[in-house]
Formats: C-alpha cells, sequence, structure tokens
C-alpha cells in the first residue's frame, strides 16, 4: 500500500530527478523519486567486495592497459566481473589500485558505479603493498564490521556467492577460499589437504592429476586483520599459513564455470571467456 507524502528538495536535486524520468520505465516525478530510494536501500543492505586490480600492465594489440581492461565481448573484463557481484547482490565495491597514470582509466570508465547498479570506491597504492597490503590499504586502515569478499578483477564466474558467504557465516571461519577442479596444468594455488572443508594445506599444484584449484575470490571475516595490520604482504603466502595454524581457513566447492585472463595466453584467455560469456563453452 503506498502513502502520500509531501517532501522539499533542493531544485538542483529535483532537476536531476526530472531527468531520469522517460515516461516508460520511470512514469513521473513520484515514479523517480521512489526508485532512487529503493536503490540507495539496496545498495546499503548488500554486501561489499574488494576488487584487486592492481597487477602489471598487460601488452594487447600494442597497447599497455591494466589486465582487467582487456576487452571481452566489447567490454572489459572487470565490467563482467562487476556485473556478477551484482547478481549477487554485492553492491559495495572498493576497487584495489597501484597510483600509476594508465590505472586511472578504469575509474574514467566506471566512475562510481551508478551506471552497473553498483557504488564503487578506489584505493590507489603509492607503491605496491602486496595482495593483503592492497586489502588493509582499499579501507584506509579501518576495520570493516561484516564479513567482505575479496576477488582478483580479471576473472569470470558465475558462482552462488550467498551460498558461500552462509558457509562462512556458520563455520566460523575468519577466511573462506572458492575451490575448484582443475587440471594441474593451470598456474593456480591449490588446497593440497583437508579435512572436510577444513584446510590444512595450502600451496601450488603438483605437476600431475587434478587438484582443487584457488578461483582468487575469498570470503573474509573482520578479525583477519588481528592477524596482520601492515604493508607488504601476501593473501596466500604470508595470511594463509597463519590461518592454517589455527584451522581457520576453509573452502568452499565451486563447480564452474570460472576463467581468468592469462598473461602468457591473453589472446587465448579471451577466446576462451568471449565463447562463456555467450554459452558456447565451459571450463572445468
Amino acid at each position: 500500500m503506498k502513502k502520500r507524502i509531501s517532501l522539499t528538495l533542493d531544485s538542483r536535486i529535483l532537476e536531476s530527478v526530472d531527468r531520469t524520468i522517460d515516461g516508460v520505465s520511470i512514469r513521473n516525478r513520484s515514479h523517480a523519486i521512489e526508485r532512487i530510494i529503493e536503490a540507495s536501500m539496496m545498495i546499503n543492505q548488500s554486501k561489499s567486495a574488494v576488487l584487486l586490480a592492481g597487477g602489471p600492465d598487460v601488452s594487447l594489440n600494442g597497447k599497455r592497459l591494466p589486465k582487467c581492461m582487456i576487452p571481452i565481448n566489447g567490454v572489459p573484463m572487470m565490467q563482467h566481473t562487476i556485473l556478477e557481484l551484482k547478481r549477487n547482490a554485492v553492491r559495495n565495491i572498493i576497487v584495489a589500485l597501484q597510483d600509476k597514470g594508465d590505472d586511472r582509466i578504469v575509474e574514467e570508465y566506471f566512475k562510481d558505479g551508478a551506471a552497473f547498479g553498483v557504488k564503487i570506491d578506489y584505493a590507489y597504492e603509492k607503491r605496491p603493498l602486496g595482495t593483503f597490503g592492497a586489502v588493509h590499504n582499499a579501507f584506509s586502515g579501518m576495520v570493516p564490521t561484516e564479513p567482505f569478499f575479496v576477488l582478483n578483477a580479471d576473472q569470470f564466474f558465475r558462482m552462488d556467492m550467498e551460498s558461500m558467504y552462509e558457509q562462512h557465516i556458520q563455520t566460523g571461519a575468519t577466511a573462506t577460499i572458492s575451490l575448484i577442479v582443475s587440471e594441474t596444468s593451470v598456474k593456480r594455488t591449490s588446497a593440497t589437504r583437508m579435512e572436510g572443508i577444513r584446510i590444512l594445506e595450502f600451496g601450488k599444484l603438483g605437476k600431475h592429476g587434478i587438484g582443487l584449484a584457488s578461483t582468487g575470490c575469498y570470503v573474509f571475516s573482520p578479525k583477519v586483520f588481528d592477524y596482520f595490520r601492515v604493508n607488504d604482504l601476501s593473501i596466500e603466502y604470508d595470511l594463509f599459513p597463519k590461518l592454517i595454524s589455527r584451522r581457520e581457513l576453509y573452502g568452499f566447492m565451486y563447480p564452474g564455470p570460472w576463467y581468468s585472463i592469462d598473461n602468457e595466453k591473453i589472446r587465448d584467455s579471451i577466446k576462451i571467456i568471449s565463447e562463456i560469456v555467450n554459452g558456447t563453452a565451459g571450463i572445468k
């Protein structure tokens, strides 16, 4: 049931509201204000993620560009990642970048995220801080109050992130890693020994057989910052060993699809991800 109310708004705000009215999807001023309030509430209630996008640039067609900006089906790789986060109600996003001139093209393209239905902030590193340092820097040294996702900005996936989040809460984990069955030819770190879904060993995949490879998508609880509050640290090589020693690292089994940009096979990666996006191929 709708109720009539009266509002007093700045004329500039009303002008911005009126520009959204198209007579079809947004019928009038009241409808426009209602939609804006709903969108704001949805973002405030949604989950958060840190997108790691500060790696070295790659060369494509004679140009150097951030890996997350490699075009897949006409749009940057990171746009596919952001839209998947939005589909999973993860709408508060911090993009972690190195403070290089060319990395500014990421912010210039995505801006505040409104065009994609999310809220995006940017955290720039004055110098490389390592993956865990990048997460710490993303929150400006402040400890968040709720669990949050951390993932690479150059990967394609279709994951039930809500189930991963719920498992993380239920187990009381400090960190949960999304794991996918993968051939050892894929250059990924892996859960090499497990007890149920608790990870007991984590490292490089072997030369033969299959393993449970990390997709580079994690859920962290705020207490993760109890272990480290300094920079120049790695998630996989500094944080995870600490958590394993305290039996606080868990795995979430993900069936796929999943694929990321391979620095050594960029064109092959673009072709495979494009096919997955088009629904013509899968990845194990």
